[in-house]
């Protein structure tokens, strides 16, 4: 129910040449087409806020959610895909090590330094 409420979320907040998927468990990864990592960190500041305001009635009571986000992009050099969703998850777990319910951006060229 709460899987189905984040993809119907989301869904209606990224444009129609963005890709939206889920890689597992509760993990969604969204691909924003021609989008920089400003840009790309504004519309997942606007998801995360537009889902910390919902919350689902269930036969449990209400439930209420929050989300996490690794933003990054691609870089100078190339870069595959498996690259990005790897750089996006470390991101993500930099923000639910914050605290949970932020952004955390890091482009490629940033974490390839490490």
């Amino acid at each position: 129910m709460v899987i189905k409420e984040v993809a119907q979320i989301s869904k209606d907040r990224i444009r129609t040449t963005d890709i939206l998927g889920r890689i597992g468990g509760e993990e969604f990864a969204v691909i924003l087409v021609g989008t920089g990592l400003e840009e790309a960190s504004d519309i997942a500041n606007s998801l995360r806020k537009q889902f910390a305001e919902g919350c689902l009635d269930t036969s449990f009571g209400e439930i209420c959610f929050s989300a996490s986000f690794g933003v990054t992009s691609m870089g100078s050099q190339d870069t595959t895909l498996d690259e990005l969703l790897e750089h996006a998850d470390d991101a993500l777990y930099l923000a639910k090590a914050k605290g949970r319910n932020c952004v955390e951006v890091s482009s490629v060229d940033d974490l390839s330094k490490e």
